[in-house]
């Protein structure tokens, strides 16, 4: 979205975005100059990929599925950087599928609906009170 011009304005979603890349209102469309923009965009996607590239060649991999989370680090703060394996929490092959209740994500997942993107329920407190329990081994 930067690579053609979006300033987040997150008004995505009520037809109003200023730089026309979001809204379906023929005249806000008027501004996207599709022979640049998807130059843009594709000379973003293709250094993307090269940064990709040369971060799995790091690893000593040919292919992005050869990488494991803990051989991904993330900075933390301006002293601390961690793999995310250390991060985020992982869940085993389908268990959202399986035992979505037993996983660091299950209010997540309860909250999740197939017709819209707006949760169903409030995830306010239950986000970061399921996330900390799953770091101290709650989960």
């Amino acid at each position: 979205m930067f690579s053609i011009g979006c300033v987040q304005a997150k008004r995505c979603d009520k037809g109003t975005c200023p730089t026309g890349i979001t809204t379906q209102d023929p005249q806000r469309q008027r501004s996207l100059d599709i022979e640049i923009q998807s130059q843009r965009a594709a000379l973003f996607h293709s250094k993307t990929l090269a940064a990709l590239g040369e971060i799995v060649g790091s690893c000593g991999g040919v292919h992005p599925s050869e990488l494991d989370p803990h051989q991904i680090i993330t900075r933390i703060d301006a002293a601390q950087s961690k793999s995310i394996m250390e991060v985020h929490p992982f869940l085993p092959p389908n268990s959202l599928l399986d035992t979505p209740g037993d996983t660091a994500y299950c209010d997540w997942w309860e909250a999740a609906s197939k017709d819209t993107f707006k949760p169903i329920k409030n995830l306010t407190d239950a986000m970061g009170t399921t996330l900390l329990a799953h770091k101290r081994g709650h989960y």
